[in-house]
């Protein structure tokens, strides 16, 4: 057998890099525990019906009404046939958005057909709307699921065509 050493030169420069990643992800275990598992008993002794704590309900009462104001323009814009494609996966991400906030949508047709482009506007004002509501919830739990609600609504925006028939 002809003698080669246990790691090879690649494996010993990056087995460093490797085990100090290793320790810093570690070291934040805690905080990828899912909302459920927050073991702070504050978070439930004040929680609302909402599941949001007392000074969240207005968060969460804004941010609902936010998104059936999105959603109205939506189903508007979901009557116009070429847009359809493009509009109803938004659609559906913001109305299990709701359902993740337990609410209830009070959302109806705009009147008048939307284009793609009011679309886009609409998604990046809510997008920001979500943002600021993150940074103002009391409970951790409910500014995680208002920013990936965020990131939801910029990934529907990366393949959101440009332009449109109105």
């Amino acid at each position: 057998m002809p003698d080669r050493p246990l790691l090879s030169r690649r494996t010993s420069l990056a087995l460093p890099g490797l085990v100090a990643l290793g320790a810093t992800a570690a070291c934040d275990v805690d905080d990828l525990r899912p909302p459920q598992d927050d073991p702070t008993p504050s978070a439930a002794a004040s929680a609302s019906p909402t599941g949001a704590p007392g000074g969240d309900t207005a968060v969460v009462e804004e941010v609902v009404a936010a998104l059936d104001a999105v959603l109205a323009q939506l189903l508007a814009a979901r009557s116009v046939p070429a847009q359809r494609a493009a509009v109803v996966p938004l659609l559906r991400a913001h109305r299990r958005h709701v359902e993740a906030l337990d609410a209830t949508s009070r959302a109806t047709p705009s009147p008048t057909p939307v284009s793609v482009e009011q679309v886009r506007a609409q998604e990046l004002a809510l997008r920001g709307s979500l943002v600021d509501s993150a940074g103002r919830a009391e409970s951790g739990a409910l500014a995680r699921l208002l920013a990936s609600m965020a990131a939801s609504v910029d990934q529907h925006l990366a393949v959101l065509p440009t332009g449109g028939a109105r």
